[in-house]
């Protein structure tokens, strides 16, 4: 089945625009720059950029079973965790000031492998993800394993 993310205007508490066609919705941050929402979609392999004044969106294909999305506006760094084969995927996410979600295609640059295993039927891998904005460090949640990983990324 499928999901929505609603845009929802606090003044009014009514939903003002609706993207659909989500699946699995897991997790999401709000690019300050931009000005835009990027959504992971679990069950599809990607995320979702939506701008919530006109909900338009763009689409970009991530790694497998994207659990959770951070991003640090300051390094144009974004990231996503993709549980099920234990990666994290470095997504080039350089947009110029106002252009919106569709100022160019982003694309992965690089997928980095995390190691361990998964030991429980509950938890997927590494689950969730924060960038450190002063030191751009990725610090990754892997209950599986039970670590903490902190991944250097590029400025």
């Amino acid at each position: 089945s499928t999901s929505t993310l609603d845009i929802v205007d606090m003044n009014s508490e009514s939903i003002v625009g609706r993207v659909n066609n989500l699946q699995n919705p897991s997790g999401v941050v709000f690019d300050p720059v931009n000005q835009v929402f990027i959504t992971v979609n679990s069950l599809l392999n990607n995320i979702y950029f939506t701008d919530p004044s006109s909900t338009n969106s763009t689409t970009v294909n991530v790694g497998i079973a994207p659990t959770s999305v951070d991003y640090n506006f300051q390094t144009s760094s974004l990231v996503t965790v993709n549980a099920t084969n234990h990666t994290m995927s470095v997504i080039d996410y350089a947009c110029p000031t106002d252009a919106g979600p569709t100022c160019f295609t982003p694309k992965v640059q690089v997928v980095l492998g995390l190691g361990g295993a998964q030991t429980s039927a509950l938890v997927l891998g590494p689950n969730a993800v924060a960038i450190d904005p002063k030191l751009n460090l990725a610090v990754l949640v892997d209950p599986d394993n039970n670590r903490v990983l902190l991944v250097p990324l590029p400025h």
